[in-house]
């Protein structure tokens, strides 16, 4: 009861903060360089009331509660500025102001950071220790489809990897098989095993160069991100289809026999409806190998009654395949509204044959899909946010007993924030 009456009473005052924007106008655009490429760390001034913002990494920046108007516009970044003049304000609308720019800028004055603070700011001012992963660090290590490799030269970090997907890192050390130390964000949802709170790193269903910004957080984070963010948080953003439309087709061929096909496409569809929709497939040998008094063991020598150290234990049963293969598919749409943006999406990855390293042994996995879904529902004063995610699956072996388990479980998670200005500087958070 208590809850459901505390639940009510956010609610009634986030539709009392949006009837009161109502009366009131907005302003947001983006800066971009000459490539179409967005640029952080701009400071934007509103002349006529001296509030000012910094756009965020991907180039956008915005103003809240604008009163109906004609207003001027400061970009400074560095020893480098410009203007714009003559911006009408409408109550109850969205005034965009967009500007691209030739401006040369130094790495230190751009670089912006969200998962620190739960904010933008710049990276010199956020109160902890993050690591930017740029885009293009993210193109060079894309095509392996390794995602954590993306922070593996990080500093406080702690990497292993037992296979091609069986990775696992920590921060500040204490890792361990099945890591659940770093809570791990792509586009505010956490894609854990629901049973297990660990990362299937696998099951990532989208191109890894479709990351337009990837955050690491060293240092706890519960007091901001609740479960799981003991050592840390990975948050990474996926590009938005309205600044990144057209298409693109990769294709990858490796080592171990690999080969990947990646598509995917994002365009408009009238009304500032955007959509993205993706696919891909990769099969691949992986350098886990069975360990059976018939195959013997990988690199080393078998533990028997007599040898019990420097050596790897046998194995029940060998492995079921030696073969990778992983499918996964993607649909997003994005609607905008002056002062309200929705998002709905969903996808699934089909994982067949990883190996991981388990406090039970090796374990393999041969039939396994991965459904999910998010609606992310945004304005200026609150934002809505829920998600669905699933695991399935029917074969998970334990190769040291040759056991069969399975799993078929979900996370489903919605949560509301509310957030209003006072005394000019000041700013009330409530979720």
């Amino acid at each position: 009861m208590q809850r459901s009456t505390l639940l009510l009473v956010i609610l009634c005052a986030l539709v009392a903060f949006t009837a009161l924007g109502a009366e009131q106008g907005r302003i947001s655009g983006r800066i971009t360089k000459a490539d179409g490429g967005g640029i952080g760390g701009v400071v934007v001034v509103l002349n006529e009331t001296g509030d000012a913002v910094l756009t965020d990494s991907n180039g956008s920046y915005a103003f809240e509660h604008i009163a109906p108007g004609t207003y001027s516009l400061a970009f400074t970044a560095g020893d480098n500025g410009d203007s714009e003049a003559g911006v009408a304000v409408t109550a109850g609308q969205t005034t965009r102001v967009n500007k691209s720019v030739d401006w040369s800028l130094s790495v230190a004055e751009t670089i912006t950071v969200f998962a620190a603070s739960r904010k933008t700011e710049r990276i010199v001012e956020a109160p902890a220790s993050v690591t930017v992963i740029s885009e293009d660090q993210i193109e060079m290590i894309a095509a392996s489809g390794q995602l954590p490799k993306l922070v593996e030269n990080a500093p406080g970090v702690d990497f292993s990897q037992s296979g091609i997907y069986d990775i696992n890192f920590n921060a500040r050390g204490f890792n361990s098989s099945l890591n659940r130390r770093i809570l791990t964000l792509i586009d505010g949802r956490d894609p854990a095993i629901p049973f297990l709170g660990a990362q299937e790193w696998a099951a990532v269903s989208f191109p890894m160069d479709e990351l337009s910004a990837v955050e690491l957080v060293r240092g706890p984070g519960s007091a901001l991100y609740g479960p799981n963010a003991y050592n840390g948080v990975l948050n990474m953003t996926t590009k938005q289809p309205r600044f990144s439309q057209g298409g693109k087709f990769t294709l990858t061929a490796g080592e171990l026999g690999t080969g990947r096909a990646d598509a995917r496409y994002a365009g408009a569809l009238g009304n500032d409806v955007f959509y993205r929709v993706l696919g891909g497939y990769m099969e691949s040998e992986d350098f886990t190998r069975s360990r059976t008094l018939a195959t013997g063991v990988e690199y080393s020598r078998p533990c028997t009654a007599t040898i019990r150290t420097n050596c790897l234990p046998l194995e029940a049963i060998p492995l079921k395949t030696d073969e990778r293969q992983i499918a996964f598919g993607g649909l997003r749409l994005d609607k905008y509204w002056s002062t309200l943006a929705l998002t709905v999406e969903g996808g699934y990855a089909t994982i067949d044959g990883p190996v991981f390293q388990t406090g039970l042994g090796r374990a393999q996995v041969t039939d396994v899909t991965r459904p999910w879904a998010r609606v992310n529902l945004n304005h200026t004063h609150w934002n809505a946010l829920a998600y669905y995610d699933g695991r399935d699956s029917d074969d998970q072996f334990l190769l040291s007993s040759g056991a069969n388990t399975f799993e078929d479980s979900y996370n489903a998670r919605a949560e509301i924030q509310g957030n209003y200005g006072f005394m000019d500087d000041k700013l009330v958070l409530i979720g």
